[in-house]
């Protein structure tokens, strides 16, 4: 249960490690939690930091400042610094209940605070239920997720129907972290997703929005849409993107993805991710959508309701990637590019549109390769700074 355990010292953030100290100096226990812990355990420097302690939210805002706390179902503090942010959550137990149908229970409150084991038993899989003293460098186990991480498994805590129910993303969260530490999905778990697909429809776009976003940031991106459309899940998801792998051509699609995002330079921009998506979306769908990169009226309409719909893209976004589309013609109609005018070419090199017209033209060889290094050039001596 408890396991003298270093981790990798280098690849704990500093203001994380602080935040500890600060509440561990006020008597509170503090640890590391989650995915942090389990990234650190099998070899990935994690990339979020989550505290879990002893101290409730108001005492947590007493003594981390500046800090804020948010939610009302589920009270956390945020606290940023040095343009990170870390959530600080209160141990917590099962709170309120309601029995389900099939004589389980699911969690309607989750503001009863608790102790470490019982916050622990309450969270989604074993391999996320690990707590980690960075001062002491103690690992608590206490629903043996190490015996997971030896067998690379990722299996939910408690029946997975019941914990499916409490939260039907928790599906698409399994799959995820199934495809980023190379594990597998337990089988009674992947019975259960199965089963229960038709769940996700209950969860709000938003947070469908973020999994779909953190899918096209996984090196496996591809093959892990794949597999949510072999577990009825795309369907769900996004309808439109699950027609186009069954009823067009799904390898085109597979191709035009993982070309698309290997050319992504900031995975922390939607608007990249979506926009390899997109384009990968309608080049399977239409063979010749490459040479034209154009939609009638009715087909742009259509367009825009899978985006907003079913990816949750806002207006602007969505609005940008027909920018994107149109300025794209607009190179490929340069055909000499020692007779652009001056003026033009300004225009041209300030518009917000360049950098991903780039990136996608180079993706997807919708310019000549000597158009493209000539508009990367322009483009990026452009942006150097001035030297004084």
């Amino acid at each position: 249960m408890i396991h003298k355990l270093p981790l990798n010292e280098e690849w704990i953030d500093t203001q994380a490690l602080k935040i500890v100290k600060k509440l561990q100096s006020h008597n509170h226990t503090t640890y590391l939690v989650g995915g942090c812990v389990r990234d650190l355990l099998i070899g990935l420097p994690p990339k979020d930091f989550d505290i879990s302690t002893s101290a409730t939210p108001e005492e947590v805002n007493k003594i981390i400042r500046p800090s804020h706390i948010i939610g009302r179902r589920f009270q956390l503090v945020l606290v940023k610094r040095y343009g990170e942010q870390y959530e600080i959550s209160t141990f917590r137990s099962q709170g309120k209940q309601e029995e389900d149908d099939e004589s389980g229970s699911l969690i309607v409150d989750d503001n009863t605070f608790g102790s470490p084991e019982e916050d622990a038993k309450r969270r989604d899989f074993t391999i996320n239920s690990f707590f980690y003293d960075p001062v002491t460098q103690e690992l608590f186990d206490y629903c043996d997720g190490l015996k997971d991480i030896e067998s690379r498994v990722v299996r939910m805590i408690g029946d997975p129907s019941v914990r499916i129910q409490e939260d039907p993303l928790r599906m698409l969260r399994a799959i995820r972290f199934a495809h980023k530490s190379h594990f597998r999905i337990e089988e009674s778990l992947r019975e259960a997703i199965f089963e229960l697909a038709p769940q996700l429809e209950h969860t709000v776009l938003p947070r469908k929005r973020e999994e779909l976003l953190k899918f096209l940031r996984l090196k496996t991106a591809s093959n892990l849409i794949w597999e949510l459309h072999d577990l009825n899940l795309l369907k769900q998801l996004s309808p439109n993107l699950d027609f186009t792998l069954t009823d067009y051509d799904g390898d085109l699609f597979d191709n035009y993805l993982k070309r698309g995002l290997e050319y992504v330079s900031d995975s922390s921009d939607p608007l990249q991710l979506f926009s390899v998506l997109a384009f990968s979306m309608l080049s399977a769908r239409n063979p010749n959508f490459c040479d034209s990169l154009s939609l009638n009226r009715s087909q742009e309409e259509k367009v825009s309701l899978v985006f907003k719909d079913e990816w949750g893209m806002y207006r602007n976004e969505q609005d940008h990637f027909f920018q994107i589309l149109k300025f794209i013609r607009s190179l490929k109609g340069i055909d000499k590019l020692s007779k652009i005018r001056d003026r033009y070419k300004v225009h041209l090199l300030k518009s917000q549109a360049m950098p991903y017209a780039l990136r996608l033209s180079a993706a997807y060889h919708l310019l000549p390769a000597s158009h493209i290094h000539y508009w990367s050039n322009q483009y990026w001596n452009r942006q150097k700074p001035a030297k004084s």
